[in-house]
């Protein structure tokens, strides 16, 4: 299952390089939990964890799945008029 805007997450890894190299600040972030507040349009959750951009290839746990949210990505939410 994928993370959803109002889900809360726990990060349990973050992915290798190509190369097998881990990311530099992947201890840092191992364990922190937070709210997803958007997935853009590559995949990548943004949220109250930290300033890191958790990349689809990277391990993490729903621990509490919002129920009425939708996965969109940033450039396909509706345009709102500018008009009164």
């Amino acid at each position: 299952m994928k993370a959803v805007v109002g889900d809360k997450i726990r990060i349990r890894a973050l992915a290798t390089d190509s190369d097998g190299n881990e990311d530099p600040r992947a201890e840092e972030y191992k364990g922190r939990e937070g709210t997803v507040e958007m997935v853009d349009s590559m995949g990548i959750l943004h949220g109250t964890w930290g300033s890191l951009g958790i990349l689809p290839e990277d391990f993490y746990d729903i621990i509490y799945h919002r129920p009425d949210s939708e996965w969109r990505p940033q450039d396909e939410l509706p345009r709102r008029s500018s008009r009164i």
